[in-house]
């Protein structure tokens, strides 16, 4: 895989030689020590020159007061490394270049303002990718005159403080921007005017605590949200505002230091929304009918938080999720009125809470469930009926809980043997002391036994089973 721009991301059609234009399309990423996968959100053929000349990188040369480094590794795209007057002369240089390019990816040396006007006027260009690490602000006219339309702008890694709005406004084609890692402290109402056709919005690791109402009003086209690593816990009323997005589909506000309970007023229900990412917060519960509104939500993950309590109904309205994602929790119990509604689910992750039995209660409100996770927590009781509603799991993973392999166990252990799961990753027995270290599936059934008249016998059973398991073949 090859990575060139950032999440501002444009696909290329290419051109052979026999003039026959290709029809798949490609998506690429900045290679950047923080570079992040971009999501195929839209399909955007970009045009390009329709003729028989076979496309060439164009040559770029550099001058006495700026030197220009250059160079293309996929077709219609070139990567710079130059200072600001270099920039300038790039954009000469490519305003005669028989050669068009679709994507430009330019890091800028020692620039805090990109202060020139119409730096690109008349350069064709569908993608423009411009960081230096210290760009604070960007003249309100640096774009105009870009020939293509501009479909897609990234200004990540720099040190904006806020939104250059007004550079932003004269872009209406624009559906994919990436302002990321940069310093931006809060979003205005007028921060996204003009950005009608946006469907990508990247706004990761900047330091936003609060967000307009109106901020993003008029993005009647959005599909994804990046929110996370800000600020939006210390202001949480700011979450409001994500009400106006009404056609999102990918909304992640991971480590925003939300605290407190997931309540039906932390966020406003979103009818389209279906994926929500909410790690790394500080979500101490779920509470009854949290997310009722979100009816068409497909994944929901809520790893890493200081949950504790899931009400009954917790996840009511939510009929359509499919992957449900707890892990790295303080969940000690759950009941089965908690799971209530949750028809469609496939995969739940419990990985690293502190449950301490499997019951019915986990699975038998789920009859869709296929991916149980439930390594590294405190299970030493499986329930006799535990896995009666299990008709459709095909993958257990109990491995790191203390299981007690004594007659209680004996159901469960009987049940894995004869089920079908194609992975299976079961725990190993911590009690009785003769059992300690063995792995569940390597003990016979017979031999899980409270009668301790057999004790002695069974001891001798298991020894040779287990030293005929630890033959090679």
């Amino acid at each position: 895989t090859a990575y060139v721009v950032s999440a501002a991301a444009v696909p290329v059609t290419t051109t052979t030689i026999t003039g026959k234009s290709k029809s798949a399309v490609k998506y690429f990423n900045k290679s950047t020590p923080k570079k992040r996968k971009a999501e195929q959100v839209s399909s955007l053929p970009l045009p390009v020159d329709d003729g028989l000349m076979e496309w060439k990188c164009p040559n770029i040369t550099g001058s006495r007061n700026a030197e220009l480094e250059c160079g293309c590794d996929l077709p219609h795209t070139l990567r710079c490394n130059i200072d600001l007057h270099g920039l300038l002369l790039l954009a000469d240089r490519l305003r005669t270049s028989p050669y068009s390019i679709s994507l430009l990816d330019c890091s800028l040396r020692n620039v805090t303002f990109l202060s020139d006007a119409k730096i690109f006027d008349g350069v064709s260009l569908h993608g423009l990718v411009i960081s230096s690490g210290e760009i604070k602000r960007v003249h309100k006219s640096a774009f105009l005159g870009i020939k293509g339309p501009l479909q897609a702008l990234g200004l990540p890694g720099n040190a904006l403080l806020s939104v250059p709005w007004n550079a932003l406004s004269t872009l209406g084609a624009l559906e994919r921007l990436d302002l990321a890692n940069n310093k931006i402290k809060a979003l205005g109402t007028a921060d996204f005017v003009g950005l009608t056709n946006l469907v990508y919005l990247e706004l990761s690791n900047n330091q936003i605590s609060s967000i307009s109402q109106r901020t993003f009003s008029n993005l009647r086209k959005l599909e994804v949200l990046k929110l996370g690593g800000n600020r939006l816990g210390d202001y949480a009323q700011s979450l409001r505002s994500l009400s106006q997005c009404l056609s999102l589909r990918q909304l992640d506000l991971t480590a925003n230091n939300l605290n407190g309970p997931l309540s039906a007023q932390t966020l406003a229900g979103m009818r389209n929304l279906e994926s929500l990412n909410l790690n790394r917060n500080m979500i101490k519960s779920i509470q009854n009918k949290a997310l009722a509104n979100f009816s068409r939500l497909v994944s929901l993950s809520l790893r890493h938080n200081q949950i504790d309590v899931l009400q009954d109904h917790a996840f009511y309205g939510l009929g359509a999720l499919d992957s449900l994602d707890l892990s790295y929790n303080g969940i000690v119990a759950i009941s089965s009125s908690s799971l209530q509604h949750l028809s469609r689910l496939t995969v739940l992750d419990l990985t690293h809470n502190f449950l301490r039995a499997l019951t019915s209660d986990l699975i038998a409100p789920l009859p869709s469930l296929r991916e149980l996770r439930l390594a590294g927590n405190d299970i030493s009781i499986v329930a006799r009926n535990a896995m009666d509603g299990a008709r459709e799991l095909q993958s257990l993973q109990m491995q790191d809980n203390p299981l007690s392999c004594d007659c209680s166990i004996r159901p469960f252990a009987e049940w894995l043997q004869v089920s079908q799961l194609h992975s299976s990753l079961t725990a190993s027995c911590v009690t009785p002391p003769r059992l300690e270290g063995a792995p569940l599936l390597q003990v016979p059934v017979e031999t899980l036994s409270c009668d301790m008249d057999n004790v002695e016998k069974d001891n001798a059973n298991i020894m040779q089973h287990l030293e005929t398991f630890a033959k090679p073949n």
